[in-house]
């Protein structure tokens, strides 16, 4: 048993299993919150998170307004979807140097982008939140196909294909945004929100689903399928409260993105339905993440009680 300076046991890093990363690669450094002027920084951070949410929320609000009036959904056009996306890539990279200006790298959840962690993290997130992605999403969209009505509440600009470079830089913007304001930033936030007794909001059991709250309203224009976000993004919250690393989780939702934007054309191209495509979907894509994300972190499947850490 290894004990701290005082004398007192430290404690045990926990064993890796398919549910959580295990012991990450460099000590905690304690979260700093942004103090005196640096909170200025951070409230730069919040007004540039804000851009990719005003805007996804004036679409919803749109989406709605054409759904109430009997019209079809209206998709962008590509030059309007890359320009959004460049702009939400910027305000991204904004955002994360403001809140890196006014707190500290682990704050941020900026480990090296090429260290153990970021490693850890990524595995996780493909064997872990990728498969629980993979299944709840067709499974949501299953019941809109079947339930009459609902189907049509179902699809904004996603009811239409796209040139394929348009769906690997829409993943690409949506997998660097989404984790940097919708969950990075966010907790960030929470974090300098007292709740009393010395603790935040962060530290309470409201803070996932206050993430989560924030990640279905920008998702509403899917209708009733971003309910499917609730599971993953719990799954990622865990996760980030656990090893604070960003990369990992921006790298793990683009592939997912990238991954689920091809999927369905490939199928079709195949010829692919019924019962064989409810295979690939429901069990070989699962299997796929979670093979992955084992072959990237190994750790889960070869420790056994007693064994050590």
């Amino acid at each position: 048993m290894t004990t701290t300076d005082t004398g007192s046991p430290a404690a045990t890093p926990p064993v890796a299993t398919f549910w959580r990363p295990g012991p990450i690669a460099a000590p905690d450094e304690p979260v700093v919150r942004a103090t005196g002027t640096r909170r200025w920084m951070l409230a730069a951070a919040c007004a540039a998170g804000s851009v990719f949410l005003a805007l996804q929320w004036g679409r919803n609000i749109e989406h709605v307004h054409r759904i109430a009036a009997g019209l079809p959904p209206q998709a962008a056009s590509d030059a309007d979807l890359a320009t959004r996306n460049l702009i939400y890539c910027a305000a991204a990279v904004i955002t994360v140097a403001c809140v890196r200006m006014a707190t500290n790298s682990h704050t941020a959840g900026l480990r090296p982008i090429l260290g153990t962690t970021t490693r850890y993290a990524l595995a996780y997130y493909l064997r872990v939140v990728c498969p629980v992605a993979t299944v709840a999403g067709p499974l949501l969209a299953l019941v809109g196909a079947v339930v009459p009505g609902l189907g049509a509440l179902m699809f904004g600009e996603r009811a239409r294909s796209r040139p394929w470079l348009l769906d690997v830089q829409h993943a690409m913007a949506a997998g660097l945004v989404e984790s940097v304001v919708a969950l990075m930033l966010v907790w960030v936030v929470l974090e300098h929100l007292p709740a009393g007794r010395g603790r935040t909001v962060a530290d309470t059991a409201w803070a996932p689903a206050i993430v989560v709250v924030v990640q279905v309203s920008y998702h509403l224009d899917a209708g009733p399928t971003a309910l499917f976000l609730v599971a993953p993004v719990l799954l990622t919250v865990a996760g980030w409260r656990y090893h604070r690393n960003l990369a990992g989780i921006v790298v793990g939702h683009t592939l997912y993105d990238l991954v689920a934007a091809f999927t369905l054309p490939v199928l079709t191209a195949a010829g692919l339905g019924g019962l064989p495509s409810a295979v690939i979907v429901f069990v070989i894509m699962p299997l796929f993440f979670a093979i992955t994300g084992t072959a990237l972190d190994p750790r889960w499947l070869l420790r056994r009680p007693g064994r050590g850490h």
